[in-house]
């Protein structure tokens, strides 16, 4: 079959094919996307923003809330008063949201190549689409750092084993020698405390990777269980590639769930909306032919992270728009392209009392 008689239906089993490039080990090294940052921010993800997220609509969303946040307890008395009076009043606040991050890739075939070819036609356009959507993640993925970065706040515990810049850095640095799940931990179980916060997770890149292996691998011995049972109480993350293309490898976040939410919109129908349609889901225009629909890119399938049940994860799926589209070049060749574009935004929390108080919390490791 030629690739340029490409349709809904063979999109839909390229499709099938892409999901076995990332499931078996020879091609899985090379054309999964490493995007643990990604998948964290998406396992603690507690909002979801539908309106950004419509496939039907592009819509900017302004969030409006009243906050409470000024501490107005007092002392009173026993008795009590039948006046009605006038109580204080929330304060209106408003965010403004919008998909502002477009990641896009693409690739072509000659036709001509086919004919020599020792690989199907699935393998083919499966193996393009498995290598694009890797770095359209991985970049993404990358993204995602930068965004937490960009959104990190102010350490409440200003003593301890941390020497705490809360003024233009907003970094706490720890010397190497404590750089370990003994002290490091303890500490940050503190700082969660005076941050107020809930439920928090450490997303590290790389400090503490080869502690952390110890640590699991000491849980059998009697005598070696204090590390790993800290890091029981702290769930621990790693990304080692998204932290490395910023820079930040010497570095980790300790991170309040639900401080930032990733949306992600697909603007084409699915393979399953365009089934049965005319000409196998082409458009003709008098610019050229073309073919446009959406894929799901299943985060769950992505390699395991380090104490992540992937069953947690309450976004499973980001949607990836492709276009496909045929292409006859200057040297006479015909080309079919895919080109892939994923629409998304990295937003962070807007409900909070404190401007200060982003819910992320940037650690930094240096020498003694």
């Amino acid at each position: 079959m030629s690739l340029t008689n490409f349709s809904n239906i063979k999109a839909a089993e390229v499709q099938l094919k892409l999901q076995s490039i990332w499931a078996e080990p020879s091609t899985s090294k090379d054309y999964t996307p490493r995007a643990n940052a990604l998948t964290v921010v998406l396992e603690n993800q507690t909002a979801t923003i539908q309106e950004l997220e419509s496939s039907d609509t592009k819509r900017d969303v302004s969030v409006k809330w009243v906050d409470f946040c000024g501490d107005t307890a007092e002392d009173g008395a026993d008795t009590d008063t039948c006046v009605n009076e006038k109580a204080s009043e929330g304060a209106p606040k408003k965010k403004d949201y919008a998909l502002d991050i477009f990641v896009t890739d693409k690739f072509s075939v000659a036709s001509e190549e086919l004919e020599g070819a020792v690989i199907s036609y699935d393998e083919i356009v499966a193996t393009g689409l498995a290598a694009k959507i890797k770095n359209i993640l991985e970049k993404f993925n990358a993204k995602v750092v930068a965004a937490i970065e960009a959104n990190k706040g102010a350490n409440p515990y200003t003593t301890g084993i941390g020497t705490v810049d809360n003024d233009t850095n907003k970094v706490t640095t720890i010397v190497d020698t404590n750089y370990k799940a003994e002290t490091v931990i303890p500490y940050l179980a503190q700082v969660s405390e005076l941050n107020r916060s809930n439920s928090t997770f450490l997303l590290d890149g790389g400090n503490l990777f080869q502690d952390y292996m110890k640590a699991t691998a000491n849980m059998n011995n009697a005598d070696g269980k204090l590390a790993g049972t800290l890091y029981d109480a702290l769930p621990y993350r790693h990304d080692l590639f998204g932290f490395a293309a910023n820079s930040l490898s010497d570095s980790a976040y300790l991170i309040d769930k639900g401080s930032l939410a990733i949306a992600n919109r697909a603007k084409w129908p699915t393979l399953q909306q365009i089934s049965g349609a005319k000409d196998g889901g082409w458009t003709h225009t008098s610019t050229g032919n073309f073919m446009r629909y959406s894929i799901p890119v299943d985060i769950s399938s992505l390699p395991k992270m380090t104490f992540l049940n992937q069953g947690s994860l309450a976004k499973r799926s980001l949607m990836i728009d492709v276009q496909h589209s045929v292409v006859c070049h200057s040297d006479g060749k015909i080309y079919p392209t895919w080109t892939l574009k994923l629409r998304a935004a990295v937003l962070p929390n807007p409900l909070r009392c404190s401007a200060t108080n982003t819910g992320i919390i940037k650690l930094k490791k240096v020498s003694a």
